[in-house]
């Protein structure tokens, strides 16, 4: 079964969607502050955190960069950074917080709005006070609309923050497809040479980040620069119970892949973790105890990406799951451009030929050849890290696809 159909199996049953490959919503392991949370209830909110503190632009900026704050969108790029970027601009700019979950093996942003709405607005609403936004706008899946709207209708300091619904696809959260979207635009990668924190849709600057990301500014603001001490991971696949966790992530703490996956109960020996989503990579299971780390070029380190990890059990295929995710990958261009239209499913195709065991000897050449034809040469980075995950599953599993060259794979599933 293809992870396209898997998905479509679940939307024709009614059962919701909430990770792609979760079949209805994840256990919540709640540990921390970020997922400790009194849903819609304002006032049970400020009972437990008080007023949404007003740190100025530049002390904002200050005890960001102090906490080390990183995206957890993905890219990892310095919080601070952006913010005194967009302090530096002409216009007043517009904060938008990207709750669109668009990665298909995440739901922490998700539950996050869930159980704890007010958290994300407050980190929203400070953030706009610091640096005299023009608005707030919070994008969110179809289904929390009501729910996040309740969240903003209980606080008279909200009244002003505008809820849109997430666009479709993977590349409808891409940041620039996100801020075209909010603005009217078609919602789709925009053709960019600058940073949207210098200039967005209309010359506009736009602070934008991920909802984890903007209730961590709201911790940091009020409790200094460890208040951001914990992150969040979805962990699925070929574990006792899917969850998502909150995990320590600060100065002297140790999270790695065999934390979070104890967390969902353990799996079983000789797996394989799919770590930080589709543009992420494998870790094997003797390098689960690495420690994760957002710092680029550290040796030994695991990048933890968007938060995601999805453990392959012993019986079922990698191989065979990276090549539905690359078709998949290669159904999701937004139509604008040659390497989406036509490089990624020319990849798709040879990749899929190779994890199929087509002992064709010019076949590798063909992956790379086609994988180096689409990288750096797309309005958006999706080809560039469709490729990269097309490498990163070649450089894991020489001896898999070797296997499937002789038709001994032996995966009794799939995947």
């Amino acid at each position: 079964m293809s992870l396209h159909s898997l998905v479509e199996k679940e939307d024709r049953a009614g059962r919701p969607v909430t990770g792609g490959l979760l079949s209805g919503p994840p256990a919540v392991d709640a540990t921390g502050p970020l997922l400790t949370g009194s849903g819609t209830d304002h006032a049970a909110h400020r009972r437990t955190h008080g007023p949404v503190p007003a740190p100025d632009g530049r002390t904002l900026a200050d005890l960001l960069e102090a906490s080390g704050l990183t995206g957890r969108g993905g890219a990892a790029f310095p919080v601070h950074r952006k913010l005194r970027t967009v302090l530096t601009a002409r216009r007043r700019p517009r904060v938008v917080v990207n709750g669109g979950e668009g990665e298909l093996l995440s739901a922490k942003d998700r539950v996050l709005l869930t159980v704890n709405p007010h958290l994300v607005l407050d980190g929203a609403l400070l953030t706009a006070a610091a640096v005299h936004a023009v608005e707030v706008v919070v994008v969110v899946t179809a289904d929390l609309v009501d729910h996040v709207s309740r969240a903003v209708a209980a606080r008279p300091d909200a009244s002003a923050v505008r809820i849109v619904p997430a666009g479709g696809g993977f590349t409808g959260g891409e940041a620039s497809a996100v801020a075209s979207r909010v603005t009217g635009g078609p919602g789709l990668p925009l053709d960019r040479t600058v940073p949207l924190a210098v200039a967005g849709p209309g010359r506009r600057p736009v602070f934008l980040s991920n909802a984890e990301t903007v209730a961590a500014v709201a911790l940091v603001a009020r409790y200094g620069p460890g208040g951001a001490g914990t992150r969040l991971f979805t962990v699925t696949g070929g574990v006792a119970v899917p969850c998502v966790t909150e995990l320590p992530c600060g100065t002297g703490t140790v999270t790695d892949v065999a934390t979070a996956v104890g967390r969902a109960g353990g799996a079983g020996h000789g797996s394989v973790a799919l770590v930080g989503g589709f543009s992420g990579g494998w870790v094997q299971e003797e390098d689960w105890s690495v420690p994760f780390t957002d710092t680029t070029g550290v040796s030994g380190g695991v990048r933890p990406g968007v938060g995601i990890i999805h453990v392959v059990g012993p019986s079922r295929c990698p191989v065979s799951l990276a090549a539905d995710i690359v078709t998949w990958l290669a159904g999701q261009s937004a139509g604008q451009c040659g390497p989406c239209v036509h490089g990624l499913p020319a990849l798709a195709r040879a990749f899929g030929r190779m994890a199929a065991g087509d002992p064709d000897p010019e076949l590798p050449g063909r992956v790379r050849a086609l994988s180096g034809l689409v990288v750096d040469r797309g309005l958006c980075r999706h080809p560039d890290e469709a490729a990269a995950f097309v490498a990163a599953t070649l450089a894991a599993f020489p001896e898999e696809f070797a296997r499937h060259r002789g038709h001994r794979c032996g995966r009794v599933e799939q995947w």
